[in-house]
């Protein structure tokens, strides 16, 4: 098999992949801890991840079953602010991150939405512009070694006729 033939089966592979996006449950929290504090430096607490599940603001990403990522969003009137995205470092680049960010953008079509993200972090940054995200601002020493760039994305126009 050569290395092209490979990357075809690959390919393939990789499209076939079934993510569903859910509400997060308490029985998901043992593997959302997981992947919190494999992913950051300063991983929110299993509390607050519960308390995140119990307002319904943790959504988990899933195939054939096993959560392989989350994302935590809140939203106050017209505005959400995304929280908090992660992926198990075994899935990552499977377009797992943009499942769920294009979930929380779907349903949060006529908000604003805002997050803040590591300067070091250049393929989030990447992911969040892909999805139409630009950089408003600067947060100082919003992380405990490094700023924080403040991103938005504008609601969709709503056309009326």
């Amino acid at each position: 098999m050569t290395a092209e033939t490979k990357k075809q089966e690959g390919e393939k592979k990789q499209k076939k992949l079934e993510i569903k996006i859910r509400e997060g449950r308490e029985e998901d929290i043992e593997k959302v801890v997981l992947i919190e504090f494999s992913s950051f430096e300063s991983p929110w607490s299993r509390n607050l991840l519960i308390r995140s599940i119990k307002k319904k603001e943790l959504f988990v990403a899933e195939i054939n079953g096993e959560v392989v990522g989350y994302i935590v969003f809140s939203k106050i009137l017209d505005e959400v602010h995304l929280e908090n995205i992660a992926v198990d470092e075994r899935w990552r680049r499977k377009g797992i991150g943009s499942k769920l960010l294009e979930f929380l953008i779907q349903r949060s079509k006529e908000s604003s939405i805002f997050l803040e993200v590591r300067p070091s972090n250049i393929p989030a940054i990447n992911l969040y512009k892909k999805y139409g995200f630009r950089e408003i601002g600067i947060r100082k020493k919003y992380y405990v070694n490094e700023d924080a760039i403040v991103m938005m994305r504008e609601p969709e126009k709503i056309h009326s006729e």
